[in-house]
């Protein structure tokens, strides 16, 4: 279900937050190793990538950085670091757990070019 789009005034009058939660920067594997019990237990994931742009016609950048959150704890994963194994892609392929975000189908075929798996 989708909800209808807010009108400029409605944003406007919405109080400013930001997250004050903990943050994980995941580098290595015995990081991600760490963090995936956690991840892999919660029914949803906010979820997003980053790629540096480019400015050539036809080139391409590869997904950089992985930001997920839970409700209580937001990690980021730095691609540039740590590869993209199967083990972190199981998390993506879980079709019992939620991925939420924005432009999500372009940021999975994005992954799933850096290790193949199926999107869930």
């Amino acid at each position: 279900m989708y909800m209808r789009r807010l009108t400029s005034d409605e944003i406007n009058v919405m109080p400013l937050v930001h997250y004050e939660g903990p943050v994980t920067l995941v580098r290595f594997p015995a990081d991600l190793e760490r963090v995936l019990p956690a991840l892999r237990r919660e029914p949803v994931l906010g979820f997003d990538t980053e790629t540096r742009p480019t400015f050539h016609k036809g080139r391409v950048n590869l997904p950089s950085l992985i930001q997920l959150a839970t409700a209580g704890h937001v990690y980021l994963i730095q691609l540039s670091w740590l590869a993209l194994g199967s083990e972190l892609a199981s998390v993506f392929a879980d079709p019992q757990q939620i991925k939420a975000g924005v432009g999500i189908a372009d940021d999975m075929r994005a992954l799933a070019r850096l290790h193949r798996f199926t999107p869930a």
